[in-house]
């Protein structure tokens, strides 16, 4: 009795879900192979690693703040402008190569058929 009960509290409790809206780039996309293989890319030629220290401090800020911690912590001779460049020269090449995360696909598949509205950016 108590287990059913405490289930029916569970239940009235659990928020219905009626809209999501993703962020694809990295939730639904596999972005960032391609921004490390990118950034890799660039920096060869001047003898450098991208390493997760460095990577771990460039994500989630804005793309010239990114730039900036990179070229500051391997003291790069180019400016934020340069990288910025570069990176979108060399990820248009690679945008159409970049693979589903896996359960996505189930994910979305779910929502399409509880007919949940979705968005991304």
């Amino acid at each position: 009795r108590k287990q059913h009960d405490a289930k029916r509290v569970e239940m009235a409790t659990t928020p219905t879900i009626t809209h999501v809206i993703f962020d694809m780039d990295g939730t639904l996309l596999d972005t960032e192979s391609i921004y490390t293989k990118v950034t890799q890319e660039i920096l060869d030629p001047y003898g450098h690693k991208f390493t997760w220290d460095i990577k771990s401090k460039m994500m989630g800020r804005k793309q010239h703040d990114a730039a900036q911690i990179l070229i500051d912590s391997l003291n790069l001779p180019f400016s934020q402008e340069d990288y910025i460049k570069w990176e979108g020269e060399k990820s248009a090449e690679l945008w159409e190569l970049v693979a589903v995360l896996p359960g996505v696909e189930q994910l979305v598949n779910h929502l399409n058929d509880k007919k949940i509205p979705q968005a991304g950016n």
